[in-house]
This record gives C-alpha cells, structure tokens and sequence, in this order.
C-alpha cells in the first residue's frame, strides 16, 4: 500500500510512478510477477490453480467476476462416469428436420450464426467419418475416473465435502431412435467397466416414486456417478481451498493479455501482473483471447439454461434424471428442483432466448410434478464445444508460455481436476497419467 510520511512520499518496492506533474505523483502502476497467470475461474480454472500451486508454482488466477459465478453454476450437477459418447448431429429424419426448423426440444440454433454453424458442423462430420467413437471414449473414460478421485481427494481438503451426493443418475429414453444411441452408449460402458443397471417399471418406480414412468420405454441407472447439491458452490469452495494454499484470485480482463518484454502481462484491478506461463481456461470465451494472437480453434458455444422450482409436498426427486430425447435434466439442488436445457447454439453474448426452455419445462411437467417456479433472473451457461468433443489441454504451437485449457463440452464440472492433474504435468515435464495426444492442440493443424 501507498505510505505517507512526515518526510513525504515513501514509495515501496515493486511500485513505480506512471505519471508526475509538478512533482505531484498522480498514480501508481504495481508492477508484480507470478509463475503462472491462469485466465478463467470456473471450475477448470480454479482446479488448474490449485494443483499448480500444489505442484510449487506461484499462481494468479484473473476472472472479470466472482469464481464460479458463470458456466460453472450452470449446469444439472453431475460428475459422470459414462457419459462415453461425443456431440453428434441427429441422422434420424424426424429429429434432424426438427433441429433444422428449431422444433426440437433437444437442439436450437441461433439463425444469425447460421453460415459458422454450417462450417463448424462439416468440421464435426469430418471428425465423425474416420472415427467410430473408440477415441472419443477412451479419452474420455480415463478423464473421468481420474477426476471423480481427484474430486473427492479435493473436496475433502476444501471442507467441500457436503455437496457431494453417491446418488447416481438415471437416463430415460423414449423411442426406438434414442435406444440406438444408448446401444452405442452401453457398448463402450462395458468395455471400459462402467456399471450399469437396466432398469424395468417396477425397478425405476423403486428408485423415483414420483416419477411418471409410463412415458419412458427404457430407463438406465448409473450408480457410480455422483451429483452435488450446488455447482457454485462446490467451485467457490474450491476457490477458498486455492486461497487457502497460497493462491491468489483477482479481478481483471483477460482480453488485456500481451506480451511485455518477453512475457505474458495482465491487467487487474490492482494493476499489471507478469508471468512467464500463462493458462487460457475461458470455456466458450476462449476465443476473445486467442484469436488476437492469431490463434484459432473451430468452437462453438452450446448455450444452455436453468430454471428452480420450488418443491411440491410429498414429493421428492432423489437423484439427477435425464430425458435423453428432450435434452432436458431435472436436479434436486439446493434451490430447489433445478432444470436444465439442451444445447442452444448462439454466439457467447447473445441475448437470452426462451422458446428451448419452455419446451423442456412443458415436457418436463409430464413426467414429474414440478412446482412453481422460483422468481430469479433468466440463468443460462455457455458449453465450449470443439468438433470432436474433446478439451484442448497442452501448450500452443509458436506461443512461448502460452498453456490451453479449456473446451470440456458438458463434462467440465466433471473432468476440471484431471484436465488440471494432465497440464500441471506437461508443465512440469511429467509423465502424464493419460495420453494426452487426444487433447493436443495440434489436432486442430495449427
């Protein structure tokens, strides 16, 4: 801080002046220096923070508001254990006109961003073409058992440990297009050990009483996932946990980012800060920094929202559902029953847009008694999406110091602390626990 003296002005170290007039010092810029700057603090963020500092490294994470104030919050709470298949375009003819005319309840479009969709989808079809989803899946699976103990690992030096729920979670399915997918899904469940139980009737009434079950031709129960009572706040809680370590979170604007004097530089709130590695884990913002560096990757925002509802008497959900065909997911949280949307593809800054929301919230209230809702401002999040579903994790060809870490599609809340585990290793010249060839950035050529 500034401190004054009978004798005058003290100036302390790190602390130049950046502008004197007559003699009269108008203002201070800090000048400070950290290893590693971490732009983004959402759960992958906040996690990558975390096991750098673990692993020595002096660390700042910038975030324009509060951690885990944005895609973090917003999402159904589930940390998934098979969830083994990647974003495809619907190839049943229903479905597929429906997403074209925005009928379905599952996908919606945002026609201005029409032509970049169009582009960004014969990127996904590419990806689709020379692989049969075994990439995908063994990526992913190894991310997620790594992350579900690294989950709980973390939780429990966070005092995080009260959100956390071994509740597993349920998909419904409803027609015979929809238990194709789910043949897929169950193909790779066994082979990479995923347990599962199918369930009758009988069985689904057992577990969610309340639930009309009539509506749903198939259901499946995964009891080794686990759900948590409040996404924002497990993240917050996982911020404290970085504070708590030695970490430092602060405000600022990661678009200042540049280079100065060979190094990555920052501003904040309290002025610039200097590293020699930076870490971009924006999400579906990514982009607002890497393309002014020249740098880019085909992503897509996959928007989507949420909405409370306040409980009805008697009745209870006991775990996260899926309704696999309508997109939607129910959540008991701890606002209340919350329901989240599919995906809406619109640019990051679009203004909300409801006619998704209410479909899932009608088809919704078929299947189970919702309350009313809870009076809050409209809640959306945007998904970071690349073509193949996979995050980019690893440092940028040409970029010294320039580390990627983000387009985790859906599963960010689930898979931030392996992603975390992985690039603290490539920064310190480990061996990483998983292949990270699947989430290099150079997949994308550049």
């Amino acid at each position: 801080m500034l401190i004054l003296s009978s004798c005058g002005f003290r100036r302390p170290a790190g602390w130049r002046s950046i502008r004197e007039t007559n003699g009269k010092l108008q203002g201070f810029e800090k000048l400070r220096e950290v290893d590693v700057i971490v732009l983004g603090g959402g759960i992958v963020g906040i996690t990558a923070a975390i096991y750098l500092r673990m692993s020595g490294r002096d660390v700042l994470v910038v975030e324009r508001g509060r951690p885990g104030d944005e895609a973090s919050r917003g999402n159904a709470g589930v940390l998934t254990r098979e969830d083994l298949l990647p974003f495809s375009i619907p190839d049943d003819p229903l479905r597929l006109m429906g997403a074209v005319f925005n009928a379905s309840s599952r996908f919606r479009y945002d026609p201005r961003i029409l032509s970049r969709l169009l582009s960004w989808a014969g990127r996904l079809c590419e990806v689709s073409e020379r692989d049969n989803g075994m990439r995908y899946a063994t990526a992913i699976a190894s991310l997620q058992r790594t992350a579900i103990f690294e989950h709980k690992a973390l939780a429990k030096r966070a005092s995080a440990e009260r959100f956390f729920r071994p509740s597993g979670w349920i998909k419904l399915y409803r027609s015979d297009a929809g238990l194709e997918e789910l043949d897929m899904e169950l193909h790779f469940a066994r082979i990479f050990g995923t347990t599962y139980e199918d369930l009758d009737e009988s069985r689904l009434c057992e577990l969610e009483p309340d639930l009309y079950a009539g509506d749903f031709s198939r259901a499946l129960f995964f009891p080794e996932s686990l759900s948590v009572s409040s996404p924002g706040g497990l993240t917050k809680a996982y911020a404290r946990h970085l504070r708590d370590v030695g970490g430092v979170v602060e405000t600022g604007d990661a678009r200042s980012l540049a280079r100065s004097s060979g190094r990555w530089a920052v501003n904040t709130l309290t002025g610039k800060v200097c590293a020699d590695n930076i870490v971009v884990s924006l999400g579906a913002w990514s982009s607002q920094v890497l393309e002014p560096l020249g740098i880019q990757f085909p992503l897509m925002a996959s928007r989507g929202y949420y909405r409370h509802f306040r409980p009805v008497d008697g009745v209870n959900l006991r775990r996260p559902i899926h309704d696999v065909e309508q997109g939607y997911m129910l959540s008991p949280m701890e606002r209340g029953l919350r329901l989240t949307t599919g995906h809406e593809f619109t640019g990051v800054e679009a203004k909300a847009e409801t006619a998704q929301l209410r479909r899932n919230v009608k088809a919704a209230r078929k299947v189970f008694p919702l309350g009313p809702e809870i009076e809050e401002e409209l809640c959306f999040a945007a998904r970071p999406l690349l073509p193949d579903s996979l995050p980019v994790v690893g440092l940028a060809p040409g970029h010294k110091g320039l580390w990627l870490n983000f387009g985790h599609a859906g599963h960010g809340f689930t898979t931030a602390p392996a992603t975390a585990v992985l690039l603290a290793q490539l920064m310190n010249d480990e061996e990483p626990f998983t292949d990270p060839s699947p989430l290099s950035p150079l997949r994308f050529g550049l």
